[in-house]
């Protein structure tokens, strides 16, 4: 049975942790605000480079898709981004198992985040990959430089992250790296549902259409990995606040149970004391 002093060091425990966890859960909030700023610039910047790209393709019509243009020598890559951190409840594990279902021997594997390679080495340790170590937040081009480059020799990459559904909700998914035709395809399929047509201007590009349009297609790319960086990051961040929040309901109901116990241990020591006493009246009145 727990003693008193025992039980006093619990709830200063709990006290330290109700303390770490709020703070984990403010720090996730503010980060998220900041994230979703991230992905809307990304979404936006890959918007612009597909209407310049729509405007060379018009103004070079003899320009074919860039897949006529790509270097690539490698198949399929299948990139797995996790985390450097903790803390960020299930769906890194979730995010993993997701991905390994879709790894076979066709495919190179390419890890980002420490977790998403202590899962890997857990599972399979004769696995091949490669590794990227990359900042799980204020990441930039220079931090991932090598894995674009790694990125830009495969014909088809795909890419398994966390994605932000709400704040409760976080789900493992999977995207394709699409090339800016692919990007263009879809602006033009959607302009045609929505009814927008727009003018496209046509200008006079330096140096060639073709050095322009391989230039526009690798930039996309870059900003697609961003992206998916970013989404993964914005899940992290509400799955930790999930996780720091059914803490903080443990932490409260823990205390809660410590509380009654050492209200027990006072009171069956204030007993103890009252009897002492009426013993010794009593042996004082015999006497």
């Amino acid at each position: 049975m727990l003693n008193k002093n025992s039980i006093i060091s619990d709830i200063a425990l709990m006290d330290t942790l109700q303390t770490i966890a709020t703070a984990y859960q403010e720090i996730a909030v503010m980060r998220m605000r900041s994230t979703r700023d991230g992905i809307q610039h990304a979404h936006l910047f890959a918007e612009k480079l597909t209407a310049i790209y729509m405007s060379l393709r018009y103004s070079y019509p003899y320009l074919k898709n860039v897949a006529s243009l790509s270097h690539a020598t490698k198949d399929i890559a299948r990139v797995l981004i996790t985390a450097n951190a903790r803390f960020h409840g299930d769906i890194l594990r979730q995010t993993f198992r997701f991905f390994m279902q879709d790894v076979d021997q066709q495919s190179d594997i390419i890890v980002i985040g420490s977790v998403g390679k202590d899962y890997l080495l857990e599972q399979d340790n004769k696995s091949e990959y490669e590794y990227f170590d990359i900042p799980d937040s204020d990441f930039e081009y220079k931090h991932m430089a090598k894995l674009i480059q790694t990125l830009l020799a495969y014909k088809k990459v795909y890419v398994y992250y966390a994605q932000f559904k709400t704040v409760l909700t976080q789900e493992p998914a999977r995207s394709e790296i699409m090339s800016i035709d692919t990007l263009l395809a879809q602006e033009k399929e959607r302009a045609k549902t929505e009814g927008n047509k727009k003018d496209v201007p046509r200008y006079a590009f330096e140096p060639s259409g073709e050095e322009i349009a391989s230039f526009l297609n690798d930039t996309v790319t870059i900003s697609l990995v961003r992206q998916s960086l970013f989404d993964s990051q914005l899940a992290r961040h509400a799955s930790r606040i999930k996780a720091m929040e059914s803490l903080l309901g443990n932490v409260k109901e823990q205390t809660k149970v410590l509380d009654r116990t050492i209200r027990k241990i006072k009171s069956t020591e204030e007993q103890r004391k009252q009897m002492n006493r009426m013993t010794g009246m009593y042996g004082i009145i015999n006497t």
